[in-house]
This record gives C-alpha cells, sequence and structure tokens, in this order.
C-alpha cells in the first residue's frame, strides 16, 4: 500500500529524537512532538528501535505485541505497520521503517536515541578521565526515570532492570570522580536527583551518607539515615546494616 506522505522540508542534518526513560516519546525534526493514530503503532517503533536498529522477524513482533490474541495478530501488524510508516513519513522521517521478507527493522540512524547514548556512557571506561565524566554526565541528564517505565511494555522489563543497574553504577562511578576532585557539594546534588530516580537503591543512600559526612554536614547524614530506614522498612521489610549504624554512632 501506498501511504500518503505530506511534503516536509527538514534539514537532513536534524534527525528526530527518541526518547525513552520515563514516557516513549519521538520528537520529529521539527521539535514538535509526534502523535500516533494507534498506541499500537507507538509501540512498535519502540519495539523495533529496542532491538537497536536490527531487523526482527514478523513472528517475533506478533508474539511481544498481540500475544493475548494470535487470531488475528497477522491483520494487526499490516496495519500498524501502514499506520507507523504514514506516522513517521508524515513527520519527515519518510524511508524509517523497512520491511523486507516477513522482517521489520527501523534505521536507526533517521533518530538520536537516547537509549543508545545512554549505553554509551554506561560502557565508557574511566580512563578516559576527563573526557569520561562530560560522557557519563550527559548520559546521566538522559535517564528521567526508567526505560519505557511508563508504557509499561512486559517486552521491555529486563532491560529496564539492567539499565536502572547501569545508571546506579554511573552515578557511583561519577561520584568518585568528584571525591577524589574535593568536589563533595557537587556529589550530593548528584546522589540526591539520583534517589529520585532509584529512591529504592540502598547504594545511592548509603553514598549520600558518606558524602554528608565528608562534608561535615552530620545532620544531613542523619536524615539521610532516615529516609535508607524509611525505604528499607517500606520496600524490603529491612533496616540499615551495622556497618552505616556504626559510621553514625547509631549501634548499641
Amino acid at each position: 500500500m501506498n501511504v500518503p506522505v505530506k511534503p516536509q522540508e527538514f534539514s537532513a542534518s536534524a534527525p528526530a529524537i527518541l526518547r525513552c526513560f520515563g514516557r516513549f516519546q519521538v520528537l520529529a525534526p521539527d521539535g514538535t512532538e509526534i502523535k500516533w493514530r494507534t498506541a499500537k503503532a507507538q509501540e512498535l517503533l519502540a519495539f523495533l528501535a529496542h532491538h537497536r536498529g536490527e531487523a526482527v522477524d514478523r513472528m517475533r513482533i506478533m508474539d511481544a505485541l498481540w500475544s493475548h490474541d494470535p487470531k488475528n495478530t497477522s491483520a494487526y501488524l499490516n496495519t500498524t505497520a501502514y499506520y507507523l510508516r504514514g506516522t513517521l513519513g508524515n513527520a519527515g522521517i519518510a524511508d524509517a521503517l523497512e520491511q523486507r521478507h516477513g522482517y521489520y527493522r527501523i534505521r536507526m540512524e533517521c533518530f538520536d536515541s537516547h537509549m543508545l547514548a545512554f549505553e554509551e556512557a554506561i560502557s565508557t571506561p574511566g580512563s578516559l578521565q576527563q573526557n569520561a565524566l562530560v560522557i557519563w554526565e550527559k548520559g546521566a541528564g538522559l535517564y528521567k526515570g526508567g526505560y519505557l517505565a511508563e508504557n509499561n511494555y512486559d517486552w521491555s522489563e529486563q532491560r529496564r532492570m539492567l539499565l536502572e543497574e547501569g545508571y546506579v553504577e554511573l552515578i557511583l562511578r561519577m561520584n568518585k570522580q568528584y571525591e577524589e576532585a574535593g568536589q563533595l557539594p557537587v556529589s550530593i546534588r548528584l546522589l540526591k536527583k539520583a534517589i529520585r530516580q532509584v529512591p529504592w537503591s540502598e547504594a545511592l543512600h548509603e553514598t549520600l551518607i558518606h558524602a554528608y559526612l565528608g562534608n561535615r554536614d552530620r545532620l544531613g547524614a542523619l536524615k539521610q539515615y532516615d529516609a535508607l530506614k524509611r525505604m528499607l522498612l517500606r520496600e524490603y521489610s529491612a533496616e540499615p546494616g551495622d556497618e552505616i549504624k556504626r559510621l553514625l554512632h547509631l549501634l548499641r
């Protein structure tokens, strides 16, 4: 089927943007957020982008997106792909969706993917020193909630957990750099922001307590200990370990 595409005039140097953290959003080359004809058209793009531009068999797509209704999935996929192609074309992203021999893929070169940029950041070694810190800071800034967290796609759950772990590790790496440079106030701001993103991370809470103490702010450390204690009770029915209690002279 030929999809009618409105004529658009956008610079070839301005790719669309895939925001993958929190709520999945796609910004067209002109900066406007794309509106979807159906939720499944949006999910199909998210699923193909999830596979980083690799070709995905239509059976695998149908199982991921319509496992609850296997009888009609072929027709659903055909219609959804038609809608997706048309929506992208009307947004000035023509030919982003490719279909061949029962496989579908998204041309990732048409997009700036926050997921790919974040994965680059967490895989960048610290041996690059200051250059690494710039990349880490950029990556951490992209993390505005769990990967596709507000969309609740079942197929994204495993990567959501992996990227959350990567985010926590990235923050701890950045914190070490700031601490070694004597920038404890920067560490504290970084850790407080990270805890808002991943409030159930015991490692982030404990590292922030250490940062407060290093900055000679015992009151801040005690307040953060109370926050840690409430979180552990709420999330895990547990309490802080003896080591952090000894650090704060709370062990009796």
